[in-house]
């Protein structure tokens, strides 16, 4: 058994110290996240990170690299 796995069932690895301090929005297509934690960063003065960003941009990414090792160009 590692010390990983010893760690009581309710503790998170949190190695910043910051996961106490972030609020996750989730929910469906237009369910209205984005307004929500835009409202929120507004009214609190916080900032927000907006994932959908992140990850539609590295399917992109890897989208383009697969297109160049095929020889294809990076746009269609």
């Amino acid at each position: 058994m590692t010390s990983h796995d010893s760690r009581a069932a309710s503790e998170v690895w949190d190695p910043f110290g910051t996961l106490h301090r972030a609020l996750w929005i989730g929910g469906g297509q237009w369910a209205g996240k984005s307004t929500v934690a835009r409202l929120l960063a507004k009214l609190y003065g916080v900032t927000t990170y907006h994932y959908d960003y992140h990850d539609a941009r590295g399917h992109d990414d890897r989208r383009i690299a697969r297109r160049v090792s095929l020889g294809e160009p990076p746009r269609p």
